[in-house]
């Protein structure tokens, strides 16, 4: 695959620039979006960013699954999965894994949407949105701005699996879980391997250039949208006339507050 790099500085450049895109790919391929705030960040897990980048299946469902009590003491009901044989799921079934089915993605996505560390890595259906997690640091006046990028990826680049290789599976937007997640449009991607000497499943780093040398033809491609940061104030505000700001996307008092934060410092000429 090819990565293609672009730089734009307007939402219509930026719109322009991903439909020659979309017009250049089959018209069945899937391309899902991923903004982030700094340029020079790669596309990893909240997991790899702590260093657990080759952590088993069975540990971290197995932990994760002990502190269900606690987040259901706030209204939840998420079930216990870990019986008294250990958790219940084969891990060492290499089918069902490699055929998308995860056990317990309600709950791993609402764990991801509330910054706990998580294997998911979250993408989008919406290039606007994309365009606004790229852009969202500009609202912290004290902090010195950095460019963002927008990754649009398309389906060649998890649409294969060989066991005892690295596979990316896409996680659908229909799952029942957080607000967040249907306000944000949220898909997923999780990069995982079957351990052939351990029998087993593992998550592993997601490492897209990797996964660019590994997928199929030259023609398909990659596109990687840089954002100044001197344009992200005037873009976030274009966002917001198409209703696309913190309080719309987060639905919580705190995403309320960075709302009316960026409304107050525009109104006083504290971000231009």
């Amino acid at each position: 695959m090819k990565c293609l790099r672009k730089t734009v500085r307007t939402i219509s450049g930026y719109i322009d620039i991903i439909n020659r895109f979309r017009n250049q790919v089959d018209s069945s391929t899937k391309i899902l979006f991923r903004g982030q705030a700094n340029a020079k960040w790669k596309i990893e897990s909240s997991l790899e960013r702590i260093g657990l980048d080759n952590i088993t299946f069975n540990k971290y469902y197995t932990l994760v699954d002990s502190y269900k009590p606690e987040i259901n003491a706030y209204g939840k009901k998420f079930q216990r999965k870990v019986k008294y044989n250990g958790y219940d799921f084969d891990f060492s079934d290499y089918s069902k894994i490699s055929y998308g089915r995860f056990p317990d993605l309600e709950y791993l996505t609402y764990l991801r949407h509330h910054g706990f560390p998580s294997p998911l890595i979250d993408v989008t259906l919406s290039e606007y949105i994309a365009l606004f997690f790229a852009c969202e640091d500009a609202v912290d006046s004290a902090k010195k701005i950095k460019s963002g990028k927008v990754f649009v990826l398309q389906s060649e680049l998890w649409n294969h699996a060989v066991s005892g290789y690295k596979e990316i599976h896409e996680i659908g937007h229909y799952i029942e879980t957080d607000l967040r997640h249907l306000t944000q449009q949220s898909e997923y991607l999780i990069a995982c391997c079957f351990d052939l000497d351990k029998n087993e499943w593992k998550f592993v780093p997601f490492d897209l250039e990797g996964s660019l040398k590994d997928a199929c033809q030259e023609s398909d491609s990659i596109l990687e949208i840089r954002i100044p940061a001197s344009v992200k104030v005037n873009l976030l505000k274009e966002l917001d006339k198409m209703n696309i700001n913190h309080y719309t996307l987060y639905r919580d008092e705190d995403s309320l507050m960075k709302k009316m934060k960026f409304d107050f410092l525009e109104e006083n000429g504290r971000i231009v």
